[in-house]
């Protein structure tokens, strides 16, 4: 027999009727390994818990990322957006205006009722108002942003309007002493002309040439005691304008003539407002195509419901076989 060489270690070996202790069988007779409470508990919450979990973390991203009251709403006092107002409402505030931002009809009527002196009343989308809702409402001055021809018209004023832009530094041209403090300046937006004869005394600040008219971004005018002004641009409100000094002191001239502002912006779902307007059937605002329309389609799906079950026939019945093969149940 040849001995192994001397670099290489001699190799134990193992009898035949025995195995080593690594690859030695379990026990039979030891109990099999159980997961522990801690695991199980685990193990039947993981889920709920993760879902959970995923849940609030969700909700402390959306509250994050939720704008505060009137953030990014275009001319919203308590916006900070180049849209927003909030710059004008600061500067207003500064001068001893108290600026109350409402948009519920008879929170406006209390703003209005518990001012104690002379109060000033700015509506934006005044479109879903009535004469007699801003009759009603007690403001020594009414400021109507961007409001269109049928309420003007409502409001006894007959004015037609105009996508305005206008070149810079226009001279007011009118007695308005909010004008005239506020001096030359540019206001694009929406401009108003006279169509007939408007309540004395109205004035036209502003004014550019438009083809062959004039239109004015600024009406002010008088209607049952109170002051109505009507503005059509927009520069003289948002935080983006207010870096031009004429846009600024428009605004604060036009704004704070009073120690309490109340800033209305009226909404459709104001529940206040629905003994206004009469309750209409939703059918009665489809066009009148629509009636005649759903008709002929109702006769196409009737035409091819026909046309389908002529084309299936009638049923036809068909004896099943008695005798079955044992092959063909075989697996």
């Amino acid at each position: 027999m040849t001995p192994p060489p001397a670099d290489q270690a001699p190799v134990s070996q193992v009898p035949a009727n025995e195995t080593p202790a690594d690859s030695a069988p379990a026990d039979p007779t030891s109990p099999p390994r159980t997961p522990t409470a801690a695991i199980s508990v685990w193990r039947r919450f993981r889920l709920p818990l993760a879902l959970g979990t995923l849940v609030v973390l969700v909700g402390v991203v959306v509250a994050l990322m939720a704008p505060r009251a009137g953030e990014g709403i275009p001319l919203d006092p308590a916006s900070t957006s180049r849209a927003g107002s909030k710059a004008l409402a600061q500067v207003l505030g500064d001068h001893g205006v108290a600026v109350h931002r409402e948009t519920r009809l008879d929170h406006v009527r209390s703003a209005l009722q518990e001012a104690p002196d002379g109060t000033t009343l700015l509506v934006i989308d005044s479109y879903l108002l009535t004469p007699e809702i801003l009759d009603g409402l007690d403001a020594d001055r009414i400021v109507l942003v961007q409001p269109d021809s049928q309420t003007l018209d409502d409001l006894g004023l007959p004015l037609t309007e105009q996508q305005l832009s206008s070149p810079p530094d226009v001279e007011p041209d009118c007695a308005w002493p909010a004008a005239r403090n506020a001096g030359p300046t540019e206001l694009d937006g929406v401009g108003y002309r006279l169509l007939g004869s408007a309540p004395a005394p109205t004035q036209f600040c502003y004014r550019v040439t438009a083809g062959t008219e004039e239109y004015a971004p600024i009406v002010v005018t008088q209607r049952n005691g109170h002051e109505l002004i009507v503005v059509g641009s927009t520069s003289v409100l948002r935080n983006d304008e207010m870096k031009d000094p004429g846009h600024a002191a428009l605004g604060l001239w036009t704004l704070g003539a009073h120690e309490d502002l109340v800033w209305w912006r009226v909404s459709p779902l104001d529940p206040s407002l629905e003994d206004q307007f009469p309750t209409r059937d939703p059918m009665e605002m489809l066009p009148d195509w629509v009636n005649r329309v759903q008709w002929w389609l109702i006769a196409v799906a009737a035409l091819a419901i026909v046309w389908k079950w002529r084309r299936m026939g009638r049923l036809v019945p068909e004896p099943l076989p008695v005798v079955v093969r044992s092959a063909e149940t075989a697996r």
